[in-house]
């Protein structure tokens, strides 16, 4: 996803109503006892400290310090029930998933950049060397300069 794209996604999730708490807190009901989660005033909190595995699925997202401890419920924007979980989105595009099966509960950022194409890393390193060569030969000239 470029950047003009995700920038502008990231507006439109800014700029939608956030949910109510009582309808975050009735569709997280089943998760409560398995995931350890607790509820206060304005937030849900998850348990402290995480396991490795879960923290590996924060690190893999880019949102462990953003959501290691808790999420708002102002945060949340969209909750999708299906048959294999609950996802949750928050207004930093990242999507929550809790499910039955699993003791985890996974993260996914679908608004990261996605892996750059072969043409623009080639892009990359070419504009690179160009701009060396360019500096080598006109800004480290050691020579005394003739007048």
């Amino acid at each position: 996803m470029n950047f003009l794209k995700r920038k502008r996604e990231l507006q439109r999730l800014q700029s939608l109503p956030s949910l109510t708490k009582i309808e975050v807190c009735d569709n997280l009901h089943p998760f409560v006892v398995q995931l350890g989660l607790t509820f206060t005033e304005n937030e849900i909190c998850f348990p402290q400290p995480i396991c490795y595995i879960q923290h590996r699925i924060n690190a893999s997202a880019y949102c462990e310090e953003l959501y290691a401890k808790s999420i708002r419920f102002t945060d949340i924007i969209n909750i999708k029930k299906k048959n294999d979980g609950t996802y949750f989105t928050l207004r930093t595009g990242h999507i929550f998933y809790f499910s039955d099966k699993y003791q985890y509960w996974c993260i996914r950022n679908p608004l990261s950049y996605n892996k750059p194409a072969i043409i623009t890393g080639w892009w990359w390193m070419f504009t690179g060397w160009l701009a060396g060569w360019w500096r080598k030969l006109f800004h480290n000239n050691d020579s005394p300069q003739r007048t």
